[in-house]
């Protein structure tokens, strides 16, 4: 199966919201949703960049240097 893969880099510092949480948690959720009352992972909105309309005629005029998309393949064997 082809899938496209988007990575973008950003300035932890700046995005930075305060202390994370000492909660006893393990779900895979916290790492993009965050913990349950408590503050956000961090500054960007939810989803951010994908959260807004993008005004490009392709993705190269979208891409800015700190982004990179690319498409992956993800195969699957039976183990036999």
């Amino acid at each position: 199966m082809d899938l496209h893969l988007f990575v973008m880099v950003t300035d932890h510092l700046s995005d930075f919201v305060g202390q994370l949480t000492h909660k006893n948690i393990c779900t895979d959720a916290v790492s993009y949703c965050g913990v349950k009352d408590d503050l956000h992972t961090d500054r960007k909105a939810m989803g951010f960049p994908f959260d807004r309309s993008i005004v490009a005629d392709s993705v190269k005029e979208w891409l800015l240097p700190n982004m990179s998309l690319t498409t992956v393949k993800i195969f699957h064997s039976s183990g036999q």
